[in-house]
């Protein structure tokens, strides 16, 4: 008896509240228009509604007057601090992107030195780079210079920095050093 009971409970309070609102037609102040409407959820700043052709969310600037009316109306304090939230949610979001594109670049980068260059051990931290290269390419200082000239170049243009510095070392000791600047 228990679980039928349980069951009711749970398609009761599932039927409990209708949708706030129904129309059979909503066009918005920018004139986009949806079809067999049913608002299921507001939102500080707007609605989410299921229609004819999917779901979707509106701005509160969005609905005609006689919509927000009949929603009760928005707050305008709820809207402004629900849009700062969202700001803030953007540029947190760019930001991370930004700094995954910087890691799948180096990491690009550092693929590309070992795969196609004389490097046999690379680190990078921001604009420095510091490699080991194959033993037969340390012929002569000048040699070993114009490579790590060349690696810097590569990644300063790969990456977007302004500056790169790189050094070649061999064994511990720092054998040469390559610079490009823009």
């Amino acid at each position: 008896m228990k679980p039928l009971v349980f069951l009711v409970l749970l398609l009761g309070s599932a039927f409990a509240e209708p949708p706030a609102l129904t129309l059979p037609k909503l066009v918005t102040v920018s004139g986009a228009e949806y079809q067999n409407v049913t608002v299921t959820q507001k939102q500080p700043d707007g609605i989410r509604i299921m229609h004819a052709n999917g779901v979707a969310r509106i701005k509160y600037t969005e609905l005609p007057a006689e919509v927000q009316s009949a929603l009760g109306g928005f707050d305008p304090k709820e809207i402004a601090e629900a849009k700062k939230r969202g700001e803030q949610q953007e540029r947190e979001e760019a930001k991370a992107a930004a700094e995954a594109d910087k890691e799948a670049t180096k990491a690009a980068f550092m693929r590309w030195a070992l795969d196609n260059t004389a490097v046999t051990d690379i680190a990078i931290n921001g604009p420095s780079m510091f490699v080991t290269l194959k033993p037969e390419k340390y012929t002569t200082p000048e040699n070993v210079t114009a490579i790590a000239d060349t690696l810097a170049r590569s990644y300063a243009m790969r990456s977007g920095l302004n500056f790169v510095a790189c050094r070649v070392f061999r064994g511990k000791q720092e054998y040469a050093k390559g610079t490009f600047a823009r």
